[in-house]
């Protein structure tokens, strides 16, 4: 067991930050900017593999994985977090590189559209990076993003729909800049 003050049991805090005050103070310097986005994403990694394991099981009788708000909550504070510091730290977007089948996983949680729209936000940040775009396009991940933006387009809420054309271009501009358009059109057309 670790020790922790009673005060903090019911706080985040992932590589010795506490993520709702960074999150509210995204602007404040950190010592080390790598340490925290690749804690940030091993720990979204483990709730993907969680989510992921869950819907194996469950899939035959229920193909909706159903979240506890605990949860999701700790992973829309996680995902804020990443988006916070890509804003607020110029160059960061490489420390990304190789971990778009995680955040890319979170588009096919269609019950969760506050989840749905960081990560859409976060994939704008990101795809101004070639780096980033060349690494998505190996990834094979677009196709998440088609069916998520395919997804019962009635049950889309308006946050949803701010993201869905904006995300669309950026990711077709930058895929035919870095010359990956031909994975994106495997998927729509095969």
């Amino acid at each position: 067991t670790q020790f922790q003050f009673s005060s903090h049991k019911e706080e985040l805090i992932i590589g010795d930050i506490f993520v709702r005050i960074y999150n509210r103070q995204p602007s404040f310097p950190l010592k080390d900017v790598r340490k925290f986005v690749t804690t940030l994403l091993d720990h979204l990694g483990s709730h993907a593999q969680y989510l992921h394991t869950v819907k194996a099981i469950s899939f035959p009788n229920d193909p909706n994985v159903v979240i506890d708000e605990n949860r999701q909550t700790i992973m829309k504070e996680c995902l804020m977090a990443l988006i916070n510091l890509i804003k607020n730290n110029s160059g960061i977007e490489e420390y990304f590189v190789g971990s778009f089948r995680i955040i890319f996983s979170f588009l096919r949680l269609n019950q969760c559209r506050d989840i749905q729209a960081l990560v859409l936000e976060l994939i704008m940040c990101l795809a101004t990076n070639k780096s980033c775009l060349n690494d998505i396009s190996i990834s094979q991940v677009i196709i998440n993003l088609v069916l998520m933006l395919n997804f019962d387009n009635e049950k889309i809420n308006k946050s949803m729909i701010h993201f869905k054309i904006p995300v669309i271009i950026c990711l077709i501009f930058g895929l035919i800049v870095s010359g990956c358009i031909v994975c994106l059109f495997a998927y729509l057309f095969i």
